[in-house]
Protein backbone atom coordinates (compact mmCIF):
# COMPACT_ATOMS: atom_id res chain seq x y z
CA UNK A 1 0.00 0.00 0.00
CA UNK A 2 2.94 2.39 0.85
CA UNK A 3 4.10 1.66 -2.82
CA UNK A 4 1.23 2.75 -4.44
CA UNK A 5 0.64 5.67 -2.18
CA UNK A 6 4.58 6.70 -3.08
CA UNK A 7 3.97 6.20 -6.92
CA UNK A 8 0.63 8.10 -6.86
CA UNK A 9 2.49 11.23 -4.94
CA UNK A 10 5.21 11.16 -7.52
CA UNK A 11 2.60 11.30 -10.36
CA UNK A 12 1.10 14.31 -8.78
CA UNK A 13 4.03 16.43 -9.39
CA UNK A 14 3.31 18.48 -12.43
CA UNK A 15 2.62 21.74 -13.72
CA UNK A 16 2.90 23.00 -17.10
CA UNK A 17 5.88 24.55 -18.60
CA UNK A 18 8.73 22.74 -20.40
CA UNK A 19 10.72 20.57 -17.37
CA UNK A 20 14.33 20.74 -17.91
CA UNK A 21 15.75 20.07 -14.68
CA UNK A 22 14.53 18.87 -11.41
CA UNK A 23 14.56 22.95 -10.11
CA UNK A 24 11.27 24.06 -8.89
CA UNK A 25 10.14 26.76 -11.79
CA UNK A 26 11.36 30.27 -10.35
CA UNK A 27 9.50 33.99 -11.21
CA UNK A 28 11.64 34.59 -13.85
CA UNK A 29 10.74 31.05 -15.49
CA UNK A 30 7.03 31.94 -15.27
CA UNK A 31 6.52 35.40 -17.35
CA UNK A 32 3.48 34.19 -18.74
CA UNK A 33 1.58 32.47 -16.21
CA UNK A 34 -2.46 32.22 -15.30
CA UNK A 35 -4.41 32.34 -12.32
CA UNK A 36 -4.70 28.52 -11.36
CA UNK A 37 -8.48 28.00 -10.10
CA UNK A 38 -10.93 25.56 -10.16
CA UNK A 39 -12.33 25.65 -13.35
CA UNK A 40 -8.77 26.38 -15.30
CA UNK A 41 -7.91 22.99 -13.69
CA UNK A 42 -11.38 21.15 -14.60
CA UNK A 43 -10.92 18.44 -17.33
CA UNK A 44 -8.58 15.80 -18.59
CA UNK A 45 -4.34 15.66 -18.34
CA UNK A 46 -2.03 13.58 -19.29
CA UNK A 47 1.45 12.98 -17.34
CA UNK A 48 4.34 13.94 -20.26
CA UNK A 49 7.32 14.25 -18.02
CA UNK A 50 8.29 13.60 -14.68
CA UNK A 51 11.63 14.43 -13.09
CA UNK A 52 12.60 16.72 -16.49
CA UNK A 53 12.76 13.33 -18.24
CA UNK A 54 9.60 11.69 -20.56
CA UNK A 55 7.64 8.95 -19.29
CA UNK A 56 8.96 5.87 -20.30
CA UNK A 57 7.07 4.05 -23.53
CA UNK A 58 3.87 2.22 -22.20
CA UNK A 59 3.68 4.01 -19.33
CA UNK A 60 0.62 6.53 -18.96
CA UNK A 61 -1.39 8.52 -16.15
CA UNK A 62 -4.05 10.48 -17.00
CA UNK A 63 -6.07 12.75 -14.48
CA UNK A 64 -9.65 13.96 -15.32
CA UNK A 65 -10.34 17.07 -13.01
CA UNK A 66 -14.09 18.58 -12.05
CA UNK A 67 -13.35 22.11 -10.63
CA UNK A 68 -17.27 22.17 -9.70
CA UNK A 69 -17.05 18.90 -7.11
CA UNK A 70 -13.52 19.54 -6.16
CA UNK A 71 -12.74 16.05 -7.13
CA UNK A 72 -10.07 13.96 -9.21
CA UNK A 73 -10.08 10.53 -11.31
CA UNK A 74 -6.81 8.94 -11.99
CA UNK A 75 -5.88 6.37 -14.46
CA UNK A 76 -2.48 4.77 -14.06
CA UNK A 77 -0.35 1.68 -15.03
CA UNK A 78 3.18 2.78 -13.20
CA UNK A 79 3.24 0.53 -10.44
CA UNK A 80 1.87 -1.73 -12.29
CA UNK A 81 1.00 -3.94 -15.57
CA UNK A 82 -3.13 -3.20 -14.86
CA UNK A 83 -4.52 -0.17 -15.23
CA UNK A 84 -5.09 1.47 -11.89
CA UNK A 85 -8.01 3.94 -10.49
CA UNK A 86 -7.39 6.39 -7.91
CA UNK A 87 -10.01 8.99 -6.82
CA UNK A 88 -10.31 11.40 -4.41
CA UNK A 89 -11.03 15.04 -3.54
CA UNK A 90 -8.37 18.31 -3.71
CA UNK A 91 -8.20 22.14 -2.85
CA UNK A 92 -6.55 25.09 -4.22
CA UNK A 93 -5.30 27.62 -2.03
CA UNK A 94 -2.76 30.61 -2.78
CA UNK A 95 0.42 31.01 -0.27
CA UNK A 96 1.94 33.87 1.47
CA UNK A 97 3.81 34.63 -1.88
CA UNK A 98 1.01 34.07 -4.31
CA UNK A 99 2.08 30.73 -5.50
CA UNK A 100 -0.95 28.13 -6.11
CA UNK A 101 -1.22 25.48 -3.77
CA UNK A 102 -2.74 21.88 -4.67
CA UNK A 103 -3.18 19.44 -2.22
CA UNK A 104 -5.83 16.40 -1.69
CA UNK A 105 -7.21 13.24 -0.11
CA UNK A 106 -7.48 9.66 -1.66
CA UNK A 107 -10.84 8.00 -1.84
CA UNK A 108 -9.19 4.74 -1.07
CA UNK A 109 -8.02 4.56 2.72
CA UNK A 110 -4.68 5.70 2.00
CA UNK A 111 -5.15 9.45 2.97
CA UNK A 112 -4.18 12.73 2.42
CA UNK A 113 -1.48 12.94 -0.63
CA UNK A 114 2.60 12.72 0.42
CA UNK A 115 2.95 16.35 -0.76
CA UNK A 116 1.00 19.61 -1.66
CA UNK A 117 1.96 20.75 -4.84
CA UNK A 118 2.91 24.48 -6.33
CA UNK A 119 0.94 24.71 -9.89
CA UNK A 120 2.49 26.53 -12.49
CA UNK A 121 -0.27 26.99 -15.82
CA UNK A 122 0.93 29.45 -18.95
CA UNK A 123 -1.26 31.10 -20.87
CA UNK A 124 -3.21 29.44 -22.31
CA UNK A 125 -4.17 26.52 -20.42
CA UNK A 126 -3.21 23.60 -22.32
CA UNK A 127 -0.20 22.68 -19.60
CA UNK A 128 1.11 22.98 -15.95
CA UNK A 129 3.51 22.28 -14.16
CA UNK A 130 3.87 20.80 -10.69
CA UNK A 131 6.60 21.07 -7.88
CA UNK A 132 6.44 19.85 -4.56
CA UNK A 133 6.31 21.56 -1.72
CA UNK A 134 8.20 18.76 0.54
CA UNK A 135 10.82 17.40 -1.79
CA UNK A 136 12.27 17.58 -5.73
CA UNK A 137 9.41 16.02 -7.08
CA UNK A 138 8.60 17.82 -10.60
CA UNK A 139 5.49 16.95 -12.98
CA UNK A 140 4.67 18.27 -16.54
CA UNK A 141 1.13 17.75 -17.36
CA UNK A 142 -1.02 18.57 -21.14
CA UNK A 143 -4.30 19.10 -21.07
CA UNK A 144 -6.19 16.85 -23.55
CA UNK A 145 -9.97 16.38 -24.65
CA UNK A 146 -11.20 13.14 -22.65
CA UNK A 147 -9.16 9.69 -20.95
CA UNK A 148 -8.41 7.32 -23.61
CA UNK A 149 -10.40 3.95 -23.10
CA UNK A 150 -8.24 1.88 -21.38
Amino acid sequence: MELIKRITTLIFAATALLAVSCESPTEEELPQSMDVTYSALDGAWQLTAWQGKPLAEGLYCYVAFNGETRRFEMHDNLGSMYDNLTTGSFSLEQDDTKRYIISGTYDNGVGDWNSAYVVTMPKGGDSMVWSSTTSDDLSTYRRIDAIPEL
